[in-house]
């Protein structure tokens, strides 16, 4: 447990799992399903031309990371 709190190491599934049961805790994984955001190249072009410079980088790092 030490090692985990001191980020030494990042505990498998099954030890997340009972490391969480040991605190009264249980795991649950949900899965959804991701937005497609499909815009037209029109609407794109318009965006694009309405946000400042910095407002596109910033945009083009937060792609860059995804």
């Amino acid at each position: 447990m030490s090692r985990v709190e001191r980020g030494v190491t990042v505990p498998s599934l099954p030890t997340l799992e009972r490391l969480l049961r040991a605190m009264g805790l249980r795991l649950r994984l949900e899965v959804e399903p991701i937005p497609t955001g499909n815009s037209t190249p029109e609407e794109l072009r318009r965006a694009y031309l309405s946000s400042t410079p910095e407002q596109r980088i910033e945009e083009a790092m937060a792609l860059s990371r995804s």
